[in-house]
């Protein structure tokens, strides 16, 4: 059986390729389809390319794993060495980090933008994280907490902390008290009817 206009598609991929991009005419027909002979079927699938394209595919792909797990590690060092310096009460400053990297501030912002890294956004979700953590957990002042995390005033604090979580701090310890006052209450033990009772005829002698 002959099928005009059939093309090879291991040897021509031109073919699928305007069949994918289609040819902007509108006619009748409800569906697009390609027809090959059945004996097509027993054919072994190409290797789709040269060995050099798949070299280089290859080669992208693990610069782009080899960058992320450069980028994460970097993520991880950073988060570290800044909540270390917020427990120390020093200085989290870019000029600070970078000395302690053991880099100059060129270098390190350098490095910072090569794996995608913006040294302030990162610092403020640390103390983020920490602020709600702090704020959950203890009973420390806001204030306090303000101060712990390196701002000179609340207002930033504040603005910062709304801008990242949506709440004020007081509305965000507020909200996370309510959430865990029901918790408790179901972790409360129950105590039955005859430990009441027996507590109540140790009180009356």
């Amino acid at each position: 059986m002959n099928y005009p206009g059939l093309v090879d598609p291991v040897d021509d991929n031109d073919l699928l390729r305007r069949f994918l991009a289609g040819s902007g005419e509108k006619g009748a027909s409800r569906e697009n389809a390609i027809v090959f002979p059945k004996r097509f079927l027993d054919r072994p699938i190409g290797s789709g390319g040269d060995a050099q394209h798949h070299l280089r595919i290859a080669s992208e792909l693990s610069d782009l794993l080899c960058r992320r797990e450069k980028r994460l590690d970097l993520v991880t060092a950073l988060k570290a060495w800044i909540a270390a310096a917020l427990c120390r009460h020093t200085s989290i400053d870019i000029e600070d980090a970078a000395g302690d990297f053991g880099m100059s501030l060129r270098s390190f912002q350098r490095k910072l933008a090569e794996c995608g890294v913006n040294y302030a956004e990162l610092r403020n979700l640390v103390r983020m994280e920490i602020a709600k953590s702090l704020l959950t957990n203890t009973r420390l002042s806001i204030p306090v907490i303000t101060d712990q995390l390196g701002y000179s005033e609340l207002s930033a604090f504040a603005r910062s902390f709304r801008h990242l979580t949506g709440f004020t701090p007081a509305r965000f310890r507020d909200a996370a008290r309510n959430q865990e006052r029901p918790r408790r209450n179901q972790e409360r033990p129950r105590r039955s009817l005859t430990e009441g009772a027996s507590d109540r005829d140790l009180r009356r002698r």
